[in-house]
């Protein structure tokens, strides 16, 4: 029972990334896809994030706690990776 609830969710889902994407592509459909792309990406992130809470042995709170870590660990590589580039010459030294 519970896992055909949460094959039904995992359907519904998929059908809204779906409309969504088509929705993005009939906006988007010029040469240039990288929009469209994007989206697309970030639509199966969510399709994941989603599914994984679904699926997950832990409790929510751990999840959340977890996400969050991941999410701060990516944003500090981020930062990390741009704070170190060479300067482009438009700085004053």
């Amino acid at each position: 029972m519970c896992a055909n609830r949460v094959s039904e969710g995992v359907g519904r889902a998929a059908d809204r990334v779906s409309d969504l994407r088509d929705q993005a592509e009939d906006l988007y459909s010029g040469e240039d896809h990288t929009v469209r792309n994007v989206l697309t990406f970030i639509a199966g992130v969510g399709v994941g994030v989603g599914a994984a809470l679904l699926f997950a042995p832990a409790s929510g709170e751990e999840i959340r706690g977890q996400i969050g870590d991941k999410v701060q660990d990516i944003g500090d590589r981020v930062r990390e990776r741009f704070s170190s580039q060479t300067p482009t010459g438009t700085e004053s030294r």
